[in-house]
């Protein structure tokens, strides 16, 4: 008599995935999302402080040439 056969595999239906799994993509998406927008509001916020000690400007020690005329302007050539 032949054996009867046996199981050796039992395919049955996978895990209903829980709510991580299902919405982990857009919880990492937004969560990117709000701090790029965090860091880009801080570099383009308020100039820095440029500290309480004056920086010395340009030293204007040169006279302005006759020959170079500047350009007119927009107003008086219409």
């Amino acid at each position: 008599m032949p054996k009867p056969p046996q199981v050796k595999y039992v395919i049955t239906e996978p895990a209903v995935p829980g709510w991580w799994r299902l919405h982990r993509h857009q919880v990492y998406g937004i969560t990117c999302l709000l701090l790029g927008m965090w860091l880009c509001h801080e570099c383009t916020g308020t100039a820095a402080d440029p500290g309480h000690h004056p920086t010395p400007g340009p030293a204007h020690s040169t006279t302005r040439d006759p020959s170079i005329q500047p350009l007119p302007d927009k107003e008086s050539t219409r």
